[in-house]
């Protein structure tokens, strides 16, 4: 996309923000957790029903299926927009959308697996669950989302949990926070064995290196 940008849009900044602005607001408005600001999106995400909060029938059982659908929609259409918009001709980050597309699919998953554990309550899966408190709190999962989205994203581990706890302040998600972050590296690490190209890019990088060191010595 970069490479794109640089070779025809170089030449066109402020039109290529205008239509970037008009293209997002047509494609966001119809959907409702795009047509919103992303820090209220994820503000809405990370609640949780047994307070009493709700938006636009978010906690309703009735309207659990379309939520799913919603969710799974916003999720992808922001992927597309944050790839196509990040570095163009406008002041914009990586931060908050990372964490808003995180929230948008952890509280898709949440609501999944809370409609799974009301249909099998006696599966082994939920034995720990305690039968009088809630089980599964979807708004936790939203949480969880976004801390993994921003390490993944940005490429920072441990300081996303200090991160997450002054955004929510909540001491009880450090620990579930922590919980999916080392699993990042694991995984960049199992992409860099199955990927024949990148062995052989870093295995043709590192003699080069060793020669233009060498190189370097004797002009010493």
């Amino acid at each position: 996309m970069q490479v794109f940008r640089k070779k025809y849009l170089a030449a066109y900044p402020i039109t290529e923000a205008v239509t970037l602005a008009v293209l997002t607001a047509i494609i966001c408005y119809p959907n409702m957790f795009l047509r919103i600001d992303m820090t209220e999106s994820m503000e809405i995400l990370f609640q949780e029903c047994e307070g009493g909060h709700d938006y636009d029938k978010l906690c309703d059982r009735n309207q659990r299926w379309h939520m799913i659908g919603s969710l799974a929609i916003a999720t992808i259409i922001r992927t597309l927009l944050v790839v196509i918009s990040f570095g163009c001709k406008v002041p914009a980050g990586i931060f908050v959308p990372s964490m808003a597309v995180g929230a948008a699919f952890g509280r898709m998953v949440g609501i999944f697996v809370q409609h799974i554990h009301e249909s099998f309550p006696n599966s082994a899966f939920f034995n720990a669950c305690e039968p009088d408190g809630p089980c599964i709190t979807p708004g936790t999962y939203a949480f969880l989302g976004a801390a993994a989205a921003l390490s993944g994203i940005m490429h920072i581990s441990i300081s996303v949990v200090v991160i997450m706890f002054e955004i929510t302040g909540a001491l009880t998600y450090i620990l579930p926070t922590m919980v999916p972050l080392p699993l990042l590296p694991l995984s960049k690490f199992a992409v860099y064995i199955t990927n024949p190209r990148r062995r052989s890019s870093s295995a043709s990088r590192k003699p080069s290196q060793s020669a233009s060191a060498t190189a370097a010595s004797q002009t010493a």
